[in-house]
């Protein structure tokens, strides 16, 4: 799908990918997750058409900590991750807003950790156009990939 986008084939697609990946590292399995799908597709555009500016879009209910892992010092990344960051809720690790990326990556990391279960459509809605668009838009990324998970709705606003 990303080759296909990148050669202008198509303007734009979506790949249904299960499980996402987002907890893989660069050297490891996590989460469930055996491959990174998000990150291999960044790092082979990356690769295979030169320097371009991605922005990975991750709003899956758990922090994507391979994929921060991933990217964390490439300032051709922009990372934003939205997810549940409360009480241990997995991977609790990192996905705080002070990890903001490393060197030259400074400020490409972005962390929105929900401290509450009761997240829904318009929270969502305020983050999106108040900060991603925003920020994306400043970014201008040359690719936009993202990763999300289906999460029922008995998950988000139960409490």
């Amino acid at each position: 799908m990303v080759r296909e986008v990148m050669d202008n084939k198509v303007r734009n697609g979506f790949a249904i990918v299960r499980p996402p990946g987002h907890h893989a590292g660069p050297t490891h399995p996590g989460g469930f997750c055996l491959f990174n799908n998000v990150a291999i597709a960044a790092k082979y555009v990356q690769n295979t058409y030169g320097s371009k500016r991605i922005l990975i879009f991750d709003w899956d209910i758990h922090h994507g900590n391979g994929v921060q892992t991933s990217f964390y010092n490439d300032p051709d990344v922009l990372y934003i991750s939205a997810h549940r960051h409360d009480n241990g809720f997995y991977p609790n690790d990192k996905g705080d807003a002070t990890y903001v990326g490393d060197s030259d990556a400074k400020g490409k990391n972005i962390n929105i950790p929900w401290e509450t279960r009761k997240v829904g459509t318009p929270e969502y809605m305020h983050l999106f156009f108040q900060l991603v668009m925003p920020v994306a838009t400043e970014f201008c990324p040359d690719l936009v990939l993202g990763t999300v998970k289906y999460i029922p709705a008995s998950e988000l606003y139960s409490g």
